[in-house]
């Protein structure tokens, strides 16, 4: 298939392609695994996997179910990519967190392997456009946690912040 074929064919079915109509409990959640600059995005069917890791020992994982979306749709079993995390998370914040009761609508799309992630944010008609480059994704460390040697599990709740 010619060059530019696949290019058009590219935009049209992306590799991923996702709509929220609220994305302020996502940004929330993807605040608590920001403790380093790049971020590994893992999406598949089942939903997106944001992991950051520090020096190879720790890593922090946020994974948001595909059902979390309006829309959500990935072209292969596993697309893979990695960020500027800090950046990715100063696009949510454009519109500003003083206004808890506005809805700031997302649309995230990325093409094709190594183009941009793509957002598009929409509040109170006022539309935000951010482009992220991206870099090929290196493996991530996969710690096995056999029962015998965990100790102690915790799982934290993200819930809404009190007003």
């Amino acid at each position: 298939m010619p060059l530019r074929s696949r290019v058009i064919l590219s935009v049209m079915n992306p590799l991923l392609h996702l709509r929220m109509d609220n994305s302020k409990s996502l940004i929330n959640l993807l605040k608590t695994v920001n403790f380093k600059e790049m971020a590994t995005i893992f999406a598949t069917k089942n939903g997106l996997k944001i992991s950051v890791e520090d020096t190879k020992c720790v890593q922090g994982n946020a994974f948001l179910h595909s059902q979390l979306f309006s829309e959500f749709s990935v072209s292969r079993a596993v697309v893979a990519f990695k960020i500027n995390y800090s950046v990715f998370l100063d696009c949510f914040s454009v519109f500003g967190t003083s206004n808890q009761t506005a809805s700031t609508s997302l649309l995230l799309t990325y093409k094709t392997d190594g183009s941009t992630l793509d957002l598009l944010l929409e509040e109170n008609g006022v539309i935000a456009e951010c482009s992220i480059h991206t870099v090929e994704a290196i493996e991530i460390l996969d710690f096995d946690f056999s029962n015998s040697n965990i100790t102690t599990k915790i799982i934290i709740k993200l819930c809404s912040p009190i007003t």
